[in-house]
């Protein structure tokens, strides 16, 4: 089981951060979508392009 985490943020800065644990990655698909979802519920209907989707290992810095 992995556990990553998926931010999201539109235009209008609004953010979500969820953590996420799938099996195999090519459940991520999913998950993403159902991030997708709450962040646009949590918006009220509102996303406003661009969008911008990270999906990182928790735990895990940023390489650089």
């Amino acid at each position: 089981m992995k556990t990553l985490i998926v931010e999201i943020e539109d235009s209008t800065k609004a953010e979500l951060v969820e953590r996420v644990e799938v099996k195999h990655l090519s459940d991520l698909g999913g998950e993403v979508k159902e991030a997708i979802e709450d962040f646009v519920r949590l918006n009220e209907g509102a996303l406003m392009p661009p969008v911008s989707i990270r999906v990182k290992e928790k735990g895990r810095e940023d390489e650089g």
